[in-house]
């Protein structure tokens, strides 16, 4: 009886150490980083623009979403000094959006501290894009196959 329960917890714990690693697994390797920095620079500058739309801020909210995701991705270490600057200002940026978003969308901005707020994190993150896209050298088009979100 005792070796039934011994077994069954083994069954299950080999279980669950497979389940975590197929859950767990990181992605596939990003192929070209610099491209995927210049592609979530202009999909969050896209974003940026949709945040002062009150009917847009939630897929504004989602594709800054998506651009937080790629920037996981990506590993700093193997970008050159401007390119890891980049991608520094770019995750700083895309998370203060991400907040400017949220507090939009669940607030309505709806009394002036709320709207002062907004208006910082809006500043804030545009600012980082910029800086980024200067360090990048200019806002890079999307492409189909690398657009996050």
């Amino acid at each position: 009886m005792i070796v039934g329960y011994v077994i069954a917890g083994l069954v299950l714990l080999v279980i669950m150490v497979t389940a975590y690693r197929a859950l767990g697994r990181p992605s596939a390797p990003v192929s070209d980083p610099a491209a995927l920095l210049g592609t979530v620079l202009a999909t969050a500058g896209d974003a940026t623009a949709s945040l002062r739309e009150a009917e847009a801020v939630r897929a504004a909210q989602r594709r800054l979403e998506g651009c937080a995701l790629a920037l996981e991705r990506i590993d700093a270490t193997t970008l050159s000094a401007d390119g890891e600057a980049a991608h520094e200002l770019l995750t700083q940026g895309v998370n203060e959006l991400i907040w400017a978003a949220r507090l939009s969308e669940k607030s309505g901005l709806a009394s002036a501290g709320l709207k002062l707020g907004f208006e910082a994190l809006h500043s804030s993150g545009s600012g980082c894009l910029e800086r980024a896209g200067q360090l990048l050298g200019g806002s890079v088009p999307a492409e189909e196959g690398h657009r996050p979100g």
